[in-house]
């Protein structure tokens, strides 16, 4: 047939080739299949569970409660989405909260293809969708219940618009699609939807010395309509009078977190610099050649879609930096700009004739660590999965299938110079990997990442009149599955001798460390269940007789 005649850079040229079809297929079997075969991790995923959960009894659209407080870490876009979901499916369930987050991930991908079709050509656009979908970040955040792929989508769409409006690719009416997109990040995490994306191209606009385009911006148009879009829920907290949510967010979870006193996740200036590579992981073995070969980079820069992207990924990677609170997953954002110049080196190879040159020697060098290390990874995976973890063993087997064919494969076509069939093998790979981790692997970890064990024995075994108390910790991570809305935190051991007197009996959560450094528990405690939970093991423990 003529079809497999032609050259890779000839069917992806192609104006009917079904690019946004293939990558939504692609991403629909990377984040979607058992999505919710595991459950809330903690810390932190049980966290927005409960938040929908409490939201979906109440029937509250309005406050996200947490504990029997309000939720002030963030807007309510998110749990908005998760809520109608969670409506439409009769319930609230791993599956219906997590959704949100996979769909992000999506709308993520579909919009670097759009970016690189829109301003390089198809091939570049199809290939960026391709790796940043199989980029280890996305592919994690997909699956897992956080809000930032949905503020990540939000973002970069909104630059997608904002720039086609301002390098005349579109009408200025793009303008407010991009206002719009930066209201419903703001929305779904706060100041930062505004922020990033204004740093981003203002910074665009200095070094390419567009000032005289900022009147043709429609700020006063952009003002209003986030302005409308964000101010209703806030007037509504108003009313409601929890101003206090606002006073929270804004102060301490922005100004003070970012600033002056972060709550946690100190991290030194440099921090960036060391968890960026593995989040765009496998691809990172392709960015050393992509330097070498588009350098130097002035002509590169010269082109405003280039130099948009560049102050895209600095304006984001500066931002976090400064801040003494950081977490990888924060730049997320940044990872379409990586995809479209790693998937624009990528295209050149390709469609090249002959692969030469130094920064060929450096890609396939690379390359061929890549290959190695998932095929020797396919021989160590029974091995290692019958020294640690033996009921894994027939999901170690299927993986093992897997990568050393789908390795296999890669090593012989990097060899004959197919690097279409190089990566095509990959994604088939990544794919069946991912099946293999989401069906099989992640769920059976869940006895040593999920509180349900301890929360649901609560729920089963604990009357809702006897009171469950927490010690030191405010994660919340095991309302959810005890299905209590508040689960009061003992802040000090000498809170423990003072518990009221009105209840006969009551229990206490409690980790080892904590329950090491208890005096009062060291003799008189009486262990109900325990379970490891991460990097510690939490105790339920009975206190017959609360002391007075």
């Amino acid at each position: 047939m003529k079809i497999f005649r032609r050259r890779p850079q000839e069917i992806l040229e192609d104006p009917s080739f079904p690019g946004a079809l293939l990558l939504t297929g692609v991403a629909v079997l990377l984040f979607f299949p058992g999505l919710g075969a595991r459950d809330f991790w903690a810390p932190g995923e049980p966290i927005y569970g409960e938040v929908v959960r409490v939201m979906f009894e109440k029937n509250n659209w309005l406050v996200p409660m947490l504990n029997g407080q309000v939720y002030a870490d963030k807007p309510v876009l998110y749990f908005w989405f998760a809520l109608l979901i969670s409506k439409l499916a009769g319930g609230v369930s791993e599956w219906t909260v997590r959704i949100p987050a996979a769909l992000g991930g999506l709308g993520l991908v579909l919009t670097t293809y759009q970016f690189g079709k829109t301003f390089y050509d198809r091939p570049t656009g199809f290939l960026a969708g391709i790796l940043l979908a199989t980029s280890s970040r996305l592919f994690w955040e997909s699956r897992f219940l956080r809000l930032d792929t949905l503020l990540s989508f939000f973002l970069f769409l909104g630059f997608f618009f904002f720039m086609k409006a301002l390098l005349g690719k579109a009408g200025k009416s793009f303008f407010l699609f991009g206002y719009a997109c930066f209201a419903l990040a703001t929305l779904t995490k706060g100041p930062v939807g505004m922020v990033l994306p204004g740093l981003a191209i203002l910074s665009f606009i200095a070094v390419s010395g567009r000032w005289r385009e900022l009147k043709e911006m429609r700020l006063v148009a952009g003002a209003f309509l986030v302005v409308f879009l964000v101010v209703p829920w806030l007037l509504a907290l108003h009313l409601r009078n929890e101003d206090q949510w606002l006073h929270d967010f804004i102060w301490i979870h922005n100004v003070q977190n970012y600033a002056l006193e972060p709550i946690g996740h100190v991290r030194p200036f440099y921090y960036y610099f060391l968890n960026l590579p593995p989040d765009f992981l496998p691809w990172t073995v392709l960015l050393p050649g992509a330097v070498i070969f588009y350098y130097p980079w002035k002509e590169r820069l010269g082109y405003p879609a280039s130099l948009s992207l560049l102050c895209w990924f600095a304006a984001i990677f500066v931002f976090f930096s400064a801040s003494k609170s950081k977490i990888a997953y924060y730049l997320l954002p940044l990872l379409p700009a990586v995809a479209l110049f790693a998937a624009s080196y990528l295209k050149e190879l390709i469609s090249a004739e002959r692969l030469h040159g130094a920064h060929w020697r450096c890609t396939a060098a690379l390359l061929y660590i890549l290959a190695a290390s998932l095929f020797l990874s396919g021989f160590a995976a029974p091995f290692i999965t019958y020294r640690f973890e033996r009921g894994l063993m027939l999901w170690a087997a299927s993986a093992t299938a897997v990568l050393l064919a789908g390795a296999g494969v890669m090593l012989v076509s990097l060899k004959r110079n197919k690097l279409s069939l190089f990566f095509g093998s990959f994604v088939a790979l990544f794919v069946g990997v991912s099946w293999v981790m989401s069906v099989g692997v992640l769920p059976y970890l869940d006895q040593h990442k999920s509180p349900r064990a301890v929360g649901e024995f609560v729920r089963d075994h604990v009357p809702d009149s006897i009171p469950v108390y927490i010690f030191q910790s405010t994660m919340s991570d095991f309302n959810y599955y005890a299905r209590r809305a508040s689960i009061p935190v003992i802040a000090s051991e000498e809170e423990i001798a003072n518990l009221p007197t009105s209840h006969a009996q009551a229990y206490l959560l409690i980790n080892d460390k904590d329950l090491k450094e208890v005096k009062q528990l060291s003799s008189s405690r009486e262990v109900v269940i325990k379970q490891r939970i991460g990097e510690r093991t939490w105790y339920l423990l009975r206190l017959p007789q609360v002391a007075s």
